[in-house]
């Protein structure tokens, strides 16, 4: 016997969570991307900078913005998928436990952990 595919909608809503956690993954890495750019020439000493503002104004006048966001490929698209994968993971897991996922207050249970910590082993 053949296997019968998921309805339309389930795989709606598949495609829907993935969407918002590459979404989610993607913003939080090209926010943060600049910023941590400034913090790890900080840290390599290789220039002397009065603090974080001192670097910034030097590496955009030395070598303009886009240089903030050199070397952002690589983590944008890792990220951004793992997020994903583990919105999606959350989303069903939580929703399969009956718990509302949207209550801060909410206890959790063996399946909150595993939808925690079973995502890192990726």
């Amino acid at each position: 016997m053949a296997e019968a595919s998921p309805p339309q909608g389930q795989f709606q809503e598949w495609v829907d969570d993935n969407i918002a956690g590459w979404i989610s993954g993607s913003v939080s890495i090209i926010i943060g991307h600049p910023f941590d750019t400034i913090k790890v020439r900080l840290q390599a000493g290789h220039a002397q900078y009065a603090g974080a503002a001192d670097c910034l104004r030097a590496t955009v006048r030395a070598e303009g913005p886009r240089a903030l966001f050199q070397g952002m490929l690589a983590p944008l698209i890792s990220q951004s998928a793992m997020n994903a994968v583990t919105f999606r993971y959350r989303l069903h897991t939580c929703a399969s436990s009956g718990s509302d996922s949207s209550d801060p207050r909410a206890a959790a249970g063996p399946q909150h952990v595993e939808a925690g910590g079973a995502p890192a082993a990726l």
